[in-house]
C-alpha cells in the first residue's frame, strides 16, 4: 500500500505537531480504477490534519495519492500565505508531484516528507531534516531556526543556597581545605570584632 511520511521539526509553529511524524497511507483499492484520496491540512477543525498555526490558511493545501498516476501530489488549496515545495511556490489549485526526500513549506512552516517514521533516524541526512529551516514565505528563502531559551539569571537567594551547601557539605580535599579556611577568617573576624567593643 503507498504511504508517505510528514515529519515537523521541533520549532514547528503547531507545538502539538511539532517533533512528530503523521504517516499517510493510499486508501485500499483497485488500482486500476484511478482512485485517489486526500488529505487536507490547515487550521480549520474540518481538516483532516488540523495544524494550529497562525501563518497557516484554514484550508492550506491537500496531499493526495492517484493510483492511475501511481504518485503523490501537492495541492495549494489558495492559502495566504502560499505552500512551497524545494522552495518554489505552487500555483494554486494545480497538484503538483512530491517523493519523499521533499521539504513542503506552508508559509514559513518546514514539512518534510520521508519513508516512514523511522527515517528521520536511519537516514543519512537525518542532521538534514533535523534542521529544515522555516522560510520567508514570500522570497522563499530560508529563515534562521528561532534562538534555543538561555538559562534564567542567577538570584541572590541562589547565591546564598549554594554558598551555604559548599560550607556545609565538603566533598574533594581542597574543598574542605578552601572551607576550612573561610570558616577560620570569618571566626577571626568575629573574634576581632567582639574584642574590639
Amino acid at each position: 500500500m503507498p504511504k508517505i511520511t510528514l515529519f515537523f521539526p521541533k520549532y514547528f509553529d503547531d507545538p502539538c505537531w511539532a517533533g512528530t511524524s503523521f504517516s499517510l497511507k493510499a486508501p485500499d483499492g483497485d488500482p486500476g480504477h484511478g482512485r485517489a484520496s486526500e488529505w487536507v491540512l490547515g487550521r480549520s477543525q474540518g481538516c483532516d490534519l488540523t495544524i494550529e498555526a497562525q501563518s497557516v490558511s484554514r484550508r492550506h493545501c491537500a496531499l493526495a495519492y492517484s493510483y492511475a498516476a501511481d504518485k503523490w501530489f501537492a495541492t495549494d488549496l489558495s492559502s495566504k500565505n502560499g505552500t512551497r515545495l524545494n522552495g518554489e511556490l505552487l500555483p494554486p489549485g494545480d497538484p503538483t508531484p512530491v517523493q519523499v526526500g521533499d521539504k513542503l513549506h506552508l508559509g514559513p512552516n518546514p514539512i518534510h516528507l520521508v519513508e516512514n517514521e523511522y527515517s528521520t533516524e536511519d537516514m543519512v541526512d537525518a542532521t538534514t531534516i533535523m534542521g529544515t529551516a522555516p522560510l520567508d514565505h514570500h522570497t522563499g528563502v530560508e529563515l534562521a531556526p528561532p534562538p534555543t531559551a538561555s538559562p534564567p539569571p542567577k538570584t541572590v537567594a541562589d547565591a546564598l543556597y549554594l554558598g551555604e551547601s559548599w560550607l556545609i557539605a565538603p566533598t574533594t580535599m581542597a574543598g574542605m581545605a578552601y572551607r576550612l579556611i573561610v570558616v577560620g577568617l570569618a571566626a577571626l573576624v568575629a573574634v576581632l570584632i567582639m574584642g574590639a567593643t
